[in-house]
């Protein structure tokens, strides 16, 4: 059984304070409330960016990105210069469901936590739902989490934690659906690597 996960974190962060309380105020370590409550020790995770600054889909070497497709101007890769100025990534047009964009590591990651934001400017193409999926070969594809964005809004950011203990060398956002019926796109991606503090 894995205790990582930030549901269970989070509740038996509240259980340590329960604890805290009924020991008359002695504070005890996380891993002690754990002892307490017969739970073995659970890992501190914390998350990093991995991503190198893109200048290219395959600059710097040895990192690709890719994508379904590409309106012209706004490749893959910049999705991945780690900005928002607009000139991010966008499927063409009438490629929206089942459109995706990629990422190719040098080594394979644990991926923990992804981060996206919608385009800074122009008419809301944000997507509105995606598959985040890993593989190791770049043909067969594990599902990681389903996400669901919550806002069109231009530039808006939102982060998701994904349930992944396993490296991979490719990531990619596999679109279900999207605010706009033409087009989709993503002002920028970040992916996080979960490593244990």
């Amino acid at each position: 059984r894995s205790y990582s996960s930030s549901k269970t974190e989070s509740r038996l962060t509240e259980m340590k304070e329960e604890i805290d309380e009924e020991y008359g105020g002695n504070v005890l370590s996380y891993n002690d409330t754990l002892a307490v409550l017969g739970v073995p020790p659970s890992p501190f995770y914390q998350y990093r960016r991995c991503t190198p600054v893109m200048t290219a889909n395959n600059q710097p070497p040895n990192n690709i990105c890719s994508a379904s497709s590409q309106y012209t101007g706004h490749e893959a890769y910049k999705a991945f210069r780690q900005t928002n100025d607009g000139d991010g990534w966008m499927s063409q047009n009438n490629n929206v469901v089942n459109a995706w964009i990629r990422y190719q590591f040098a080594e394979s990651k644990i991926i923990g936590r992804i981060t996206i934001k919608n385009f800074a400017t122009s008419s809301p193409m944000a997507c509105k739902k995606f598959i985040f999926q890993a593989s190791n070969n770049g043909t067969s594809w594990t599902d990681l989490a389903t996400c669901n964005v919550t806002s069109e809004t231009n530039g808006a950011m939102q982060s998701f934690d994904i349930e992944n203990n396993t490296t991979y060398t490719y990531y990619r956002l596999f679109i279900k659906e999207g605010y706009d019926e033409t087009n989709v796109a993503f002002g920028q991606i970040c992916l996080m690597e979960k490593y244990v503090a």
